[in-house]
């Protein structure tokens, strides 16, 4: 059970980085398309 729960917790914290990093990607892809456009 304590080393599921470890597991569980550095599944989440992986899962989290990965979703900013995706969020940081569109963010940066959003404003390049912005700029591209507007250009």
């Amino acid at each position: 059970v304590c080393c599921n729960r470890v597991l569980g917790i550095h599944h989440i914290s992986v899962m989290h980085s990965i979703f900013s990093l995706l969020g940081l990607l569109g963010e940066i892809t959003y404003i390049v398309l912005l700029v591209l456009h507007t250009v």
